[in-house]
């Protein structure tokens, strides 16, 4: 199941699941379950098949405390994240094990389009600090990802 879902093949994912249906919610080593691998992988047609059969894999964390939510920001796949949110908003305010959300996560890397639509939904975000005390905007300041300061400066009142 995780390789269909990292290659978007929902047949393929379509014929392991009639056949054994827990591997859509059973997590690899890392505690990725094949959510997770899809939403990383921008593979939202995937995504959409895992969640009507195990819809409480979008909510599953992996090793990390990382969720389907974070991966798609973190690899700035803003399909994925929008259709997340669209059935599992409160996942955009989950924090990893350091204390990260999505928003975090999508400023440090530079992912704007997905900072700007998780923050245009949940500005409240923007305040949450990790486990070191850093905000989106401290880490996009350190990072120096001027584009995701700038949006977030729009948005801090």
């Amino acid at each position: 199941a995780f390789v269909a879902a990292e290659k978007g093949q929902r047949e393929c994912l379509e014929f392991i699941f009639e056949r054994a249906p827990e591997t859509l919610k059973t997590p690899n080593n890392d505690g990725k379950t094949p959510a997770f691998i899809a939403a990383e992988k921008g593979q939202r047609e995937c995504l959409e098949f895992i969640f009507e059969r195990a819809p409480e894999t979008l909510k599953t964390p992996n090793n990390d405390g990382k969720t389907p939510a974070y991966a798609a920001a973190e690899k700035g796949q803003k399909e994925c994240l929008e259709f997340i949110f669209g059935k599992e908003p409160d996942t955009i305010r989950i924090q990893d094990s350091s204390g990260a959300t999505p928003a975090f996560v999508a400023a440090e890397k530079g992912k704007k389009e997905c900072l700007e639509f998780i923050i245009e939904r949940a500005p409240d975000t923007l305040k949450i600090e990790n486990k070191k005390g850093a905000t989106p905007l401290s880490i996009a300041t350190l990072e120096n990802n001027k584009e995701c300061i700038d949006i977030i400066e729009r948005y801090i009142v």
